[in-house]
């Protein structure tokens, strides 16, 4: 029997700049945008039947982690770790809750104050040395309990029991604080995720980049025409379908909202 192989049948082949720009443009969508100064919202909401209700105990934050991160959680990764520490011949192992506690709370600072290496946390040098860590746990240790750390996600359930979601979601980094980085920003069109979201029954909304779309600019009022208009000034168009749109508005300077459930009604007057 014979096969014949083509050239392209292997993307390691093919240079990365070259394999990026393929998978990019598969997934662009071609709009068009319509003028819509008057415009309610692109979808009709339908009704919450959900309830609202939080099940925690305590107002600190430890006991609001404690709330999610929940005490059967870790004596099952404690549980898990062991076994397979033991599966690899590491029969003194030996890991307990409280250590475990110390391990999560060493992470959770390697997480907001990075250093190049590992070790530097429990460097002798006093400029680098971070007493907090160091002084909870040695670095063999740390590495160790790094390398035999063994346990499912059960992480999700507990946050449906703990917090019922509400029907309006508001997530930003100022309400929830947020030193990550989000790597897929300047990849993934944001337009596309709320066709994505619309069509899962989730309602979206948020501000954008007009770059960031195919541009809908000969659909909205510039931003010279706008400023002659003065503060309160407002451009909506809305994609063919009229399941998206973009909404400009002037404030001290233009602000762009992408919505799949609002347009610029209705409209208010409030004091500055």
């Amino acid at each position: 029997m014979e096969f014949k192989i083509q050239d392209n049948d292997f993307e390691d082949e093919i240079p990365l700049a070259q394999l990026m720009s393929i998978k990019i443009n598969k997934s662009k969508k071609n709009y068009k945008w319509c003028v819509n100064d008057s415009m309610d919202g692109p979808g009709t909401l339908s009704s919450f039947f959900g309830s609202e209700a939080t099940n925690i105990q305590g107002n600190s934050p430890l006991e609001y982690f404690l709330s999610l991160f929940a005490e059967d959680i870790v004596e099952n990764i404690v549980y898990q770790t062991n076994i397979h520490a033991a599966q690899n011949n590491k029969l003194n192992f030996g890991l307990t809750k409280e250590e475990f506690y110390r391990f999560l709370g060493i992470n959770l600072i390697m997480s907001y104050i990075k250093y190049p290496r590992l070790c530097l946390y429990w460097s002798s040098d006093e400029g680098l040395r971070m007493n907090l860590i160091a002084n909870s746990m040695s670095v063999n240790r740390y590495e160790l309990i790094s390398r035999y750390m063994h346990f499912i996600d059960r992480l999700k359930e507990n946050f449906l029991a703990t917090a019922e979601p509400e029907e309006y979601q508001s997530v930003d980094e100022q309400i929830i604080p947020l030193k990550g980085r989000l790597n897929f920003g300047a990849c993934v069109e944001v337009f596309l995720r709320l066709e994505e979201l619309q069509l899962r029954g989730i309602w979206a909304t948020g501000t954008l980049r007009l770059s960031r779309l195919q541009n809908p600019k000969s659909s909205l009022k510039s931003g010279k025409d706008m400023k002659r208009e003065g503060r309160g000034s407002v451009s909506v168009a809305t994609t063919e379908s009229e399941n998206v749109t973009v909404t400009k508005c002037m404030d001290n300077n233009a602000v762009r909202l992408t919505s799949s459930c609002a347009g610029n009604k209705p409209q208010n007057c409030t004091q500055r």
